[in-house]
């Protein structure tokens, strides 16, 4: 992916100004949609290993 300066970023300001809710211009944990510590009360939460 090539930046604007051709250097490499830790902020991007042009991704920054798009105004994506779930992108933003720096590198930041987001919590997931699905995940075991957000389950309510009754959800199943399916673990399998990785189909080779």
């Amino acid at each position: 992916m090539h930046t604007d300066s051709g250097k490499i970023e830790m902020f991007s300001e042009s991704i920054s100004g798009m105004d994506i809710e779930d992108c933003p211009g720096m590198p930041v944990w987001m919590e997931k949609h699905e995940y075991l510590g957000n389950a309510k009360e009754g959800q199943l939460h399916v673990v399998s290993p990785h189909p080779w």
